[in-house]
Parts: structure tokens; C-alpha cells; sequence
């Protein structure tokens, strides 16, 4: 059975891209020659470097999503993981728009919401639990870790980090394999002076360090494990803003241009809990399994994370699938003693959202936890785990500014001393001024009665005053 856990060191932007420092821990135990239990800690350091778009001054940071592990024995070991890099940073989106038009001209307004960045945050906790063995402990053979953030609130001055910790201890106890898991959950308040109620704020944990104590005596052994977590955050401030969406004149033709302003306003992390199974099947090469002993080595790659909509209503429910692997070694035993089989279970699950509208993820982890194993036939096993998700995610939104007005002729005047016009279904004030050449404050003035956005067949009058003499 072979596990890695890779850990992000430093991340820089040099020369065109993103330079990663990292090193992995690969833990593996196997049986040797003489049929005896053997376990190897090995750490590789590697440095990765991938291109990017310009991001001199930004902080930048790297999270692994997914590791896929290998190991290949003849008489040497070699040991392989594929990590996949998240990378992050925050983008300034900036452009200039209209905000009080010249006089004589009447706007429509609008108005919108827009992200401002406003801090980075990082903070370390450490965490711990114990457990008793009620068994004799003769070697510690993996020792494994895995964190997941499910939410991330702000107040002033400090903000709290709610998850879910899963390590894994993988002992012997004479000649048979044992296995404890430790389940911490955690809550916790941290203060900050850069933090504003009101912020919104995503994040990741790491696992930074992460040790094994054991105590008591030979008829009452405890092991605790001790984990030190890394948050990293960026919090953001929501402004609502009032802009300029259109323009009019009832003497001069004008073209506005509009610039587009993306916008994205920070959503609270969800969590999503989902129990997944799937069976591994072996070749006829292999002898048949007598029992499973345990399962190792557990991880949960998640993969892609969307959104399915039913319709463009920005009020319409969103709906996230989830998709991804759980791997895992499976330790069993058959008529040749112990023997292992890599499973990877793959899962689409498909989880109703508290959010709304146009909601893009942006960053998603998961954990397996309490997995187990069953024999379901000569050769055949299925595993079965309880997957955690946590997925963050942006509103975005489009906004047209107008940011540049070019004037035209001169409007022809309607010369008509009285105009009725026959409104569409959901005309404003806008439509109707537009349409008969007049002020939207003369429209409301003389219509009095009409109620704005108007249904489909209402009446707008004008009376106009075309000369002094009349």
C-alpha cells in the first residue's frame, strides 16, 4: 500500500510563469522476502514551473486539488505522483464609465454590485486528538492526512474558519495490520485587524505539519496525532454602485459606447456530504480473496466541479455536479498470505445549491472518510466511503458603462401639438420618452395616472406648446 502527500513550500512569478516549490512524503509498507511487514517514509522535493500571464507584485498561491500515486517493486522501489496545481490570484478589473451627464441630457440609471480586494490572510492553528489502541502497538506503518474548509465567515476584526480534519494511523499490533482514524472537526475564531464585517471571503487549508505521540503502557497505549493547518484567504468588500446605463436627448442624436465591466462577488463556502461505492475486480491471475484486512491509502480526487441551470432566471435554483475518484489501497488476505489491490471508485453527484443566478465555482476540495471493504466474490471487492465536499464560488455579472458620448444632428421636433402613444408590455418612462420626443419628467407630469412599467396597451398622451402665441 502507497500513499503521497505533497506539500507546497513557496510560490513566486519569475520570468513569464509561476515557480512552485513543494516536496512530497510518500509512506508505503509491503512485505518482503521473508514475509515480513516493512514500511518506508520517503520525501522528494520538486519544483514546477508553469507559464502565466503577467503577475509581478500579486500574491500568488498554490494548492494541490488531486494526486494520483504509482509504485512499481522489482529489486528497487519507485515511487511516482502526478500532482495537479490550483493556481490563485486576485485580478484587478478596472474601467472608467459615466457618471453625471452634461446638462440637458437625461439618464438612465442602474445599479450594480462590484468586488473590491481588500486583504490577504494567512494563519496557522494547530490541532489534536487522541485515541486509545485497547491493543499492543508495534510499529507505526502510515500515518496519513487530509484537511477540508467548509466555510470561511468575516467579522470586524477577526473571522472565523469552519472543517473537518481525517488522519489516518495504520499500525501493527503483532503480526496483525490495525487502523485508527481521527475525526476533528473544527470551529474556530481568529483575530485580524485587516477583517470588516461585511466581507466576503474564500480560502484553503493545508496540512503544514503533522506528528504522532504515543503513550500510556502496555495494557493502555494512546496515540495522538497533532496537526499544524495553514489558512490562506483573500477577503473582498461589496459595493453596490450607481452608473449611467443609457442616454437621451430630445435635441441633439447621441451614440454612446459602452465598455463591459466584469464583475464577481464572493460567495460563502458549501459543503456537501455524499457516501460513494464502487468495486475493484481481479484478474484470473490472481488467487482468490479469503477476507479484506483494511483499507489504506484513501484520497479524494476531485476533478471538475460545474453548474447545471435549468433556465437564464436570475432567480433560478443552481445545482452543482461533482465529479472525481476515490482511491484506495485494499489490503486482503488470500492463500498466499497478504496481498494488496489498488481501487479507484469514480463518482458524478449532482447537489442542490443555496445559491443564485450566474454562479461560477472557483475552487473545491474534498476528504473520504470511514472507508471500508467487503468481499463480494472470489474476486471482487467493494469499497465503500463517505466523501465531503466543499466548493466556493462568484456571482458574476456584467455591466455596461457607457464611457464615451458622441454627439449627432440636431433631433427632428415633433411638430404636433398632441401625441398619444400605445405602450408595449413593460415600457418605462424610458421607452415612452424616447418614442414621442419628449422629457421622461414631462411624460410623468402629463400622465399622472400611468403606472410605470406600463402593460401592454396603456396610453401615454403629450400636449406640446409649439410657439409663444399659442
Amino acid at each position: 500500500a502507497v500513499s503521497a502527500e505533497p506539500r507546497i513550500l513557496g510560490a513566486e512569478y519569475s520570468d513569464g510563469g509561476i515557480k512552485t516549490m513543494g516536496r512530497v512524503n510518500f509512506k508505503m509498507f509491503y512485505v518482503d522476502a521473508e514475509d515480513h511487514l516493512k514500511n518506508l517514509d520517503y520525501f522528494n522535493d520538486f519544483t514546477n514551473f508553469a507559464p502565466s500571464e503577467d503577475l509581478s507584485g500579486q500574491r500568488i498561491a498554490v494548492f494541490h486539488s488531486s494526486v494520483e500515486v504509482s509504485a512499481k517493486t522489482d529489486l528497487t522501489v519507485k515511487l511516482g505522483a502526478r500532482i495537479i496545481l490550483d493556481f490563485y490570484a486576485s485580478e484587478k478589473n478596472q474601467v472608467q464609465g459615466l457618471v453625471n451627464p452634461p446638462d440637458g441630457v437625461y439618464s438612465e440609471y442602474a445599479c450594480g454590485k462590484v468586488s473590491k480586494f481588500a486583504a490577504y490572510l494567512e494563519q496557522s492553528a494547530t490541532f489534536d486528538d487522541e485515541q486509545e489502541t485497547r491493543s499492543a502497538i508495534d510499529g507505526i506503518m502510515m500515518y496519513e492526512n487530509s484537511v477540508v474548509l467548509t466555510d470561511v465567515k468575516t467579522s470586524d476584526g477577526s473571522f472565523k474558519v469552519a472543517g473537518k480534519i481525517v488522519s489516518t494511523v495504520c499500525y501493527l499490533s503483532g503480526d496483525d495490520i490495525k487502523k485508527i482514524e481521527f475525526d476533528v472537526p473544527f470551529d474556530e475564531e481568529y483575530l485580524n485587524s485587516s477583517v470588516c464585517s461585511g466581507q466576503t471571503a474564500f480560502g484553503f487549508a493545508e496540512v503544514k505539519t503533522a506528528r504522532i505521540i504515543l503513550g500510556g503502557d502496555d495494557k493502555k497505549n494512546v496515540i495522538k496525532s497533532e496537526i499544524t493547518l495553514n489558512f490562506n484567504f483573500w477577503t473582498y468588500e461589496t459595493e453596490e454602485i450607481k452608473y449611467v446605463r443609457d442616454l437621451y436627448s430630445a435635441k441633439l442624436e447621441l451614440t454612446p459606447e459602452t465598455c463591459a465591466l466584469q464583475t464577481g462577488t464572493a460567495l460563502a463556502a458549501e459543503r456537501f456530504d455524499r457516501k460513494v461505492s464502487g468495486s475493484v475486480t481481479l484478474s484470473d491471475d490472481f488467487s482468490a480473496i479469503r477476507q479484506t484486512v483494511e483499507v489504506l491509502g484513501v484520497r479524494n480526487n476531485v476533478a471538475n466541479v460545474s453548474v447545471i441551470r435549468g433556465s437564464d432566471d436570475e432567480n433560478d435554483c443552481v445545482k452543482y455536479r461533482i465529479e472525481g475518484i476515490i482511491e484506495a489501497n485494499v489490503v486482503y488476505t488470500d492463500e498466499n498470505g497478504l496481498n494488496s489491490v489498488a481501487a479507484e471508485i469514480p463518482y458524478s453527484e449532482t447537489f442542490d445549491s443555496k445559491n443564485r443566478g450566474n454562479v461560477v465555482p472557483i475552487a473545491f476540495s474534498g476528504i473520504a472518510e470511514n472507508a471500508f471493504a467487503r468481499v463480494k466474490g472470489d474476486r471482487k471487492i467493494e469499497v465503500t466511503a463517505e466523501a465531503v465536499f466543499a466548493v466556493s464560488s462568484v456571482k458574476t455579472d456584467e455591466l455596461g458603462l457607457i464611457c464615451k458620448v458622441t454627439e449627432g444632428e440636431a433631433r427632428p421636433q415633433n411638430e404636433s401639438a398632441f401625441s398619444v402613444y400605445i405602450a408595449e408590455e413593460g415600457d418605462g418612462v424610458w421607452e415612452v420618452a424616447k418614442a414621442m420626443t419628449a422629457r421622461p419628467d414631462e411624460i410623468t407630469a402629463q400622465n399622472p395616472e400611468l403606472v410605470f412599467p406600463l402593460k401592454a396597451g396603456d396610453r401615454a398622451v403629450i400636449y406640446r406648446k409649439l410657439d409663444e402665441n399659442e
